[in-house]
């Protein structure tokens, strides 16, 4: 297993990505998991902006917009 991973990790990163997303569709339908994908790479997305320093802007923004809503 390691060999396959090390030598191929491509594929194999495909193969579990693919076989995550047909168990997600056969137990929660298509369109549920393609929303639940999309809300994990949005999630992927922040989260790795936040630690580049990116997501200190925004999230300042939003902090100061609720609380001038209160």
């Amino acid at each position: 297993m390691e060999t396959l991973i090390v030598e191929h990790p491509g594929k194999t990163a495909g193969a579990l990505i693919g076989l995550v997303f047909g168990w997600l569709t056969i137990h929660y339908g298509l369109f549920k998991a393609v929303f639940l994908l999309a809300c994990v790479a949005g999630g992927f997305y922040l989260g790795s902006r936040w630690e580049r320093g990116e997501g200190r802007f925004w999230t300042e923004r939003l902090i100061r917009r609720q609380n001038s809503d209160t």
